[in-house]
């Protein structure tokens, strides 16, 4: 499963999740990932309710919604804008901005693959599991950093704590 798909799946599991929170409780960083990342893949997947949802909030500066938008470009395979809407969620200090910069210059797919850049982006994204997670990756495979198996277990840890094992998950 491509890593990106294992985003989705992460932010399908926390959009469920996220049902348990008090009706009053804010949404946290994780929910509001998740959440956008359903909205877009039900607009990848058509549904034109949810695509003019993430375009509405994103044209009021939601972070969140941009973040979305940048997911369901990434869906359709237009890294550019993709990375373009991502910048914006990350401009506003959003966790889920940095994580998809992160995955771009890891991956390659809008920008220069750059390893220390994405690591540097996943850093500014440490409150969401999957930015661990891709943090323990760079330091097991010595990409961007020293190998340092040590510190790539410590950052697995960390995610465990949050998500649970990725059971099933291909991240590379």
């Amino acid at each position: 499963m491509s890593r990106f798909v294992a985003l989705i799946a992460a932010g399908m599991v926390l959009a469920v999740s996220s049902a348990a929170l008090a009706d009053d409780a804010p949404p946290g960083t994780q929910e509001r990932v998740g959440y956008a990342l359903s909205l877009a893949q039900n607009a990848y997947h058509g549904d034109k309710d949810a695509l003019a949802t993430l375009r509405s909030n994103a044209a009021a500066n939601d972070a969140g919604a941009e973040f979305g938008l940048g997911e369901y470009f990434v869906f359709t395979r237009d890294y550019a804008q993709s990375v373009a809407w991502f910048r914006k969620a990350a401009d506003q200090g959003f966790a889920g901005g940095y994580l998809g910069l992160g995955v771009a210059h890891d991956s390659g797919l809008g920008v220069r693959q750059d390893y220390a850049q994405a690591m540097l982006l996943y850093l500014k994204a440490t409150e969401l599991p999957e930015a661990q997670m891709d943090i323990g990756l760079l330091y097991s495979r010595g990409h961007g950093v020293p190998r340092d198996d040590a510190r790539a277990v410590t950052w697995y840890a960390k995610r465990t704590l949050h998500l649970g094992p990725c059971i099933g998950w291909d991240r590379g």
